[in-house]
């Protein structure tokens, strides 16, 4: 080997590597070994990215952040595109805490009124099928009255309600949370949904902060048409945890 070649770093690292196995033999089993670790590593990781990718895409959907545009936008028609993105954050960060409150404390609430998991399941698939049969009809169940709304518009801050509260935060995404940390929530488990509400609370402020743009580009048809489309997977979605409800209470073969 000539001297140009030897004195490539990429080319000198290999020949250095070369020499150390010729000097010290690694085992087969050793590389085997290291090499089934990789793998189970690598399956590991792939499954939680996968989980945490079915809890993203759920919870979004579910919240729903593009059907709330056009109330976004009319509770803050006063305000400048600067504190409409402060709105969106803080909306995004009380919907963030409350999810993650009922994500921490729904175990405790199953002991405490002794609910068993097929029944949340079977009650949490009504619910959710509500709220897509609802969005079918391009209708919001979590959106606000018109006394709540007139009282919302004459509140300083309208983050916590009624956007926050019911119109993102509302009972199917708090069903959905609960059923993905039940019965037991160990730490895999919690960082999983804790990691899927983190991210679709991440999704809702950009897509709240960019209202004006999405309200031009889609446009009521638009906005309604995805919002039948979000509703018609929730709704599939809502069939199969009651089917999994029923077959778990053994009340379906």
């Amino acid at each position: 080997m000539n001297l140009i070649t030897r004195s490539t770093p990429i080319c000198q690292k290999f020949i250095n590597k070369r020499e150390r196995l010729e000097k010290f033999p690694v085992n087969d089993n050793y590389v085997q070994h290291e090499t089934q670790n990789y793998c189970l590593e690598r399956r590991a990781m792939e499954s939680l990215l996968k989980d945490i990718f079915i809890v993203t895409a759920t919870l979004f959907f579910i919240v729903d952040p593009v059907g709330a545009v056009p109330s976004f936008l009319a509770l803050t028609a006063e305000d400048d595109q600067s504190k409409r993105r402060t709105t969106a954050r803080k909306a995004s960060t009380y919907c963030f805490v409350i999810l993650i409150a009922f994500c921490l404390t729904g175990k405790y609430i199953f002991r405490i009124f002794g609910i068993g998991l097929p029944a949340f399941r079977i009650a949490g698939g009504v619910v959710l099928g509500l709220v897509g049969l609802d969005m079918l009809r391009a209708y919001r169940t979590t959106q606000e009255g018109k006394i709540e709304f007139l009282e919302a518009a004459e509140k300083d801050d309208v983050a916590v309600t009624p956007l926050a509260i019911p119109m993102l935060a509302g009972p199917g995404a708090l069903s959905t949370v609960m059923m993905f940390s039940a019965p037991e929530l160990s730490i895999e488990k919690a960082f999983i949904v804790c990691m899927g509400i983190f991210a679709t609370c991440c999704l809702t402020y950009i897509v709240l902060s960019m209202a004006n743009k999405i309200n031009s580009l889609l446009g009521k048809t638009g906005t309604r048409i995805l919002t039948r489309i979000m509703g018609l997977i929730i709704l599939a979605v809502a069939a199969q945890y009651f089917l999994d409800g029923l077959k778990e209470a053994k009340l379906l073969g």
